[in-house]
């Protein structure tokens, strides 16, 4: 259930973005896009609730891309921590993301293709009941490499940005930020989501680093569950931090609704009226004596004499009343 909350929040943003061509073209909203992307690729794959076999392909397929995703998610949130710094220090931005799509997408992938080398993905010793394929406990080469590609990225990650923070911090202290409009904006919506990402990844990670060897001895199952659910929320944590930040986000949204429901709800109110026109049209032509006495006289004499002309097409006419019918 958190996956698919998790997964359906992700979604939204990188709709927002698809949707709304003045929000794509920002190089922020392009950033979180990313870092959207990775958590619902990674978070998906906790959906299904049958895991596949040790050893087979979709272990093994599963196992890469959970490695793949993740990380491309702490580098992307990385980069825009190093977007704010940069802002705060020079007051401006790059122009463009080439190299940073090097470094987010490239250095994931290479790591995946280094496990590659061991034959390591597979089912994990960790609870393999909840946890998906990652990196196989059976080989002692798979710790060392979830390890190195793994646990160490993101605590590179983690402590690069804190280093930036702090700095960013310094700056602000001592009213050395060049562009203070800009920067207090960004400090104030940007800076939200690499402390989400430590909040939110902190006690999986406490389990790998420190508790993994209390786990196994007692047995912390609920512990081990509560920290994949924790970390799977980090995608609702970013949708949340995007929408409640931006104004123009929501308005874009709010007016796509309003224009929908214009759209929807007036086709289904003519469809009704016709619907109920019609049935009193039929109710009309069934019992004509409920429009009086004039009425039905003017009907019998106009009858009375299409009768006598048979070429003359027939009109039925009621006072105060149309059926919208021309063949009435």
């Amino acid at each position: 259930l958190a996956a698919a909350i998790s997964v359906s929040c992700s979604a939204s943003v990188i709709l927002t973005a698809a949707l709304f061509p003045t929000m794509r073209k920002k190089l922020f909203m392009q950033i979180i896009c990313y870092i959207s992307l990775a958590d619902m690729v990674g978070n998906a794959l906790y959906i299904p609730p049958n895991r596949p076999p040790n050893g087979s392909f979709a272990c093994s397929l599963e196992g890469f891309i959970n490695l793949y995703a993740y990380p491309v998610s702490w580098l992307w949130t990385t980069v825009l921590m190093y977007f704010l710094y940069n802002l705060a220090l020079q007051g401006k931005l790059p122009l463009s993301l080439p190299i940073f799509h090097g470094i987010c997408w490239g250095i994931p992938f290479v790591f995946t293709l280094l496990n590659l080398t061991t034959n390591s993905y597979g089912r994990s010793d960790d609870y393999p009941e909840y946890e998906v394929c990652v990196l196989s406990g059976n080989y002692e080469s798979g710790t060392i490499w979830h390890t190195i590609t793994y646990d160490s990225l993101w605590l590179f990650c983690i402590v690069l940005m804190g280093y930036m923070y702090f700095r960013i911090l310094c700056l602000r202290a001592s009213d050395l930020a060049i562009s203070v409009e800009q920067f207090t904006l960004a400090t104030k919506t940007l800076g939200k989501y690499p402390i989400a990402l430590f909040v939110f990844w902190f006690p999986h990670m406490l389990s790998v680093f420190l508790l993994r060897a209390i786990l196994w001895k007692y047995n912390m199952v609920d512990y081990y569950v509560a920290s994949l659910v924790v970390k799977i929320l980090h995608g609702v944590a970013t949708a949340l931090i995007f929408f409640f930040d931006s104004s123009e986000a929501r308005y874009l949204w709010h007016e796509l609704f309003k224009r929908t429901i214009k759209q929807v709800f007036p086709a289904w109110r003519l469809c009704q009226n016709a619907d109920d026109e019609d049935a009193r049209s039929r109710e009309s032509s069934v019992d004509p004596s409920r429009w009086g006495d004039k009425a039905f006289s003017l009907t019998y004499s106009v009858d009375d004499v299409n009768r006598k002309n048979p070429n003359i097409p027939t009109f039925v006419f009621h006072p105060r009343f149309s059926t919208g019918d021309p063949e009435g």
